[in-house]
């Protein structure tokens, strides 16, 4: 049974799968595998991550 995701993040939250996004780009950059389809894998979280932040913090882009 999978959960479904929260509409919204926490600062924390947002932080720590922003981390994790970067350090998986950079071990994808870093091995011969990176594909057009990784990145844009990876740009999609991004936005997914952008969109489900705390809507009461202000720095967000």
């Amino acid at each position: 049974m999978t959960m479904p995701a929260p509409t919204t993040l926490s600062d924390a939250e947002r932080k720590m799968l922003t981390f994790a996004l970067d350090q998986a780009q950079e071990r994808i950059w870093l091995e011969d595998g990176f594909t057009d389809g990784d990145q844009a894998a990876i740009d999609s979280l991004r936005r997914l991550t952008e969109s489900a932040a705390d809507p009461g913090r202000e720095d967000v882009q």
